[in-house]
């Protein structure tokens, strides 16, 4: 795939590339022996390898990924690497010289929008009715997305990257977000009274998700249930779960760490598929635990929101 860009750029300057047809070595294929724990993906892969990989989708910072990837499984084959012929061929290429430009490169890169409102970002188009098909991993992310009561930047392109994936616009996306919101306040109203910390719960909700003033009002007004009651609020955490957590956080990590014992949970030192959340003292930071957390979808909360998790009712 990769190889046909680079011929036909090539091409453009007067120059062609060598026949690569029997030297390649596809890292998402030998991820299947290497990293057989890990998702499928370029970003899934790194975070596993911990390998970095910042604004992915850049062709050049995918390229070089690509070959940290390659580097890993190298070492892991260690004394005898699977691909030696191919290696010794690909050393012997001869790479034609590309004339000087001076021209200035410009890259893709990734959004430069990351300081307006993600709803903002999605695409204004006619709206349609978005099924539970669709609702339901919007909900659940929300759900994920919201246990800090914040959303990263991070956070923010996941959205915007599954509302893509769903081809939802910014209308359904409004939509559901009403939804979201009806599907809180009925929870709040179930037993008859809505406390001052449900109602401020709400308000921050409507908030984040950019709803319109009255948005609250108007769902604690919604007399049954809402058609996907059941896709709101389900994250918890239970006895026994593995709590990881990373960062410079106030009081210390071991304070922290004892906090979750105390609570009934279970200081994990590293992100593995068993960990049900990592505490974060930035939850956009790029360490590696929290690549493999992003890499395994689990949540990602900064320590308040774990304390509010660990102990129902804290504000």
């Amino acid at each position: 795939f990769d190889a046909s860009f680079l011929s036909d750029e090539y091409a453009r300057t007067g120059t062609s590339i060598p026949d690569l047809e029997f030297i390649g070595v596809c890292t998402m294929t030998e991820a299947a022996r290497f990293l057989p724990a890990a998702p499928r993906t370029l970003a899934g892969c790194c975070a596993v390898a911990d390998i970095l990989l910042d604004n992915q989708h850049d062709a050049l910072i995918d390229a070089r990924a690509a070959a940290e990837l390659l580097r890993h499984y190298l070492r892991l084959s260690q004394p005898h690497a699977p691909w030696a012929a191919s290696l010794s061929a690909a050393a012997a290429l001869a790479w034609l010289a590309v004339p000087g430009s001076t021209a200035t490169p410009v890259r893709r890169g990734v959004s430069a929008e990351r300081d307006s409102h993600f709803l903002a970002r999605l695409l204004d188009r006619m709206p349609r009715a978005a099924d539970t098909v669709q609702a339901d991993p919007y909900f659940a992310l929300l759900d994920q997305v919201l246990l800090d009561h914040h959303i990263s930047a991070i956070e923010a392109d996941t959205l915007i990257a599954l509302a893509a994936r769903l081809d939802l616009s910014r209308a359904d996306a409004i939509a559901l977000h009403h939804q979201y919101l009806d599907a809180l306040a009925h929870a709040a109203k179930a037993d008859g009274v809505v406390t001052a910390a449900e109602r401020r719960e709400l308000d921050l909700v409507a908030a984040l998700l950019a709803l319109l003033p009255g948005a609250v009002d108007q769902a604690l007004h919604h007399a049954g249930p809402p058609r996907h009651l059941a896709a709101t609020g389900g994250f918890r955490l239970r006895p026994g779960d593995l709590v990881v957590f990373t960062g410079d956080m106030a009081g210390g990590r071991e304070m922290w760490e004892e906090r979750a014992r105390q609570a009934g949970y279970v200081p994990h030192p590293d992100v593995t598929k068993k960990v049900r959340l990592l505490v974060a003292a930035d939850p956009d930071t790029m360490s590696g635990k929290a690549r493999k957390a992003r890499a395994y979808d689990i949540p990602i909360v900064t320590p308040d929101a774990f304390a509010r998790l660990a102990v129902p009712g804290v504000q």
